[in-house]
């Protein structure tokens, strides 16, 4: 029995395929330049069907640029308080990883975003920030530590900035190896 392509069922979580295809767009071309139909081939569906979605172009941009920082606190929820630094270093390194691609947006088109979604961002990566400044205090002595967790997640988010082919694991472990020398110097 073959199924006709044409009425095959749409995947469940198409809005993450979308946004995930819409952040990689973003960061490789930037706000202005990406399009919704570039964005759209990415998924495999049309302009129309992106629409569905999403009402217009800047409403994709806030949601991809507030993904990976709210998957940042996620992952920061899960260790648990008082957790080594390694240990908030490796979950910020995993899902930093993930979003390699993508990871540009928060990076470079923030300023495109208006007002309040450029505050609510800002209020995660301070949780982020915050939650990295922790973990610093407990590990090392007295000095400047919130610009040591601010230069550990840069080395961490370096890799949004080059397309070094290098597995995800290895990315990861090295990526948290560098951010605890950083925060240790």
């Amino acid at each position: 029995m073959t199924t006709d392509p044409t009425t095959a069922a749409r995947p469940r979580n198409r809005r993450q395929l979308i946004v995930e295809a819409a952040g990689r767009v973003f960061s490789e071309r930037g706000y202005h330049r990406a399009s919704m139909e570039e964005i759209a081939a990415g998924v495999g569906i049309t302009a129309a069907a992106l629409y569905r979605h999403f009402p217009n172009k800047y409403a994709l941009f806030a949601e991809c640029a507030d993904v990976m920082a709210q998957g940042l606190v996620a992952a920061l929820d899960e260790v648990p308080p008082g957790a080594p630094l390694t240990d908030v270093l490796d979950a910020v390194a995993g899902v930093t990883v993930a979003y390699r691609a993508s990871g540009g947006v928060y990076r470079w088109e923030a300023r495109y975003l208006n007002r309040e979604d450029r505050r609510r961002l800002r209020a995660k990566f301070g949780r982020i920030v915050g939650r990295v400044d922790e973990a610093v205090r407990r590990e090392y002595p007295p000095a400047d530590e919130r610009l040591r967790a601010v230069a550990a997640l840069g080395a961490i988010g370096s890799v949004t900035m080059h397309r070094t082919s290098i597995a995800a694991r290895r990315a990861e472990s090295l990526l948290s190896a560098s951010a605890l020398r950083v925060a240790a110097a």
